[in-house]
């Protein structure tokens, strides 16, 4: 659980971060998304990679 809860915290971040810059603009917009996402398609990943080591 520990790197899911670490992948939620830098995109909070991340979304503190655009908020203190203002209003954004489309391309702003679609690029936080972009990272957002990729962010959730590592969740999985890094969940079970720290499942198997702590494992051990």
């Amino acid at each position: 659980m520990e790197g899911q809860t670490l992948l939620a915290g830098k995109v909070e971040r991340l979304a503190v971060q655009s908020k203190v810059k203002g209003p954004l603009d489309r391309a702003g917009k679609a690029s936080e998304m972009a990272i957002i996402g990729r962010f959730r398609l590592l969740e999985q990943p890094a969940y079970d990679y720290d499942f198997c080591f702590t494992q051990k």
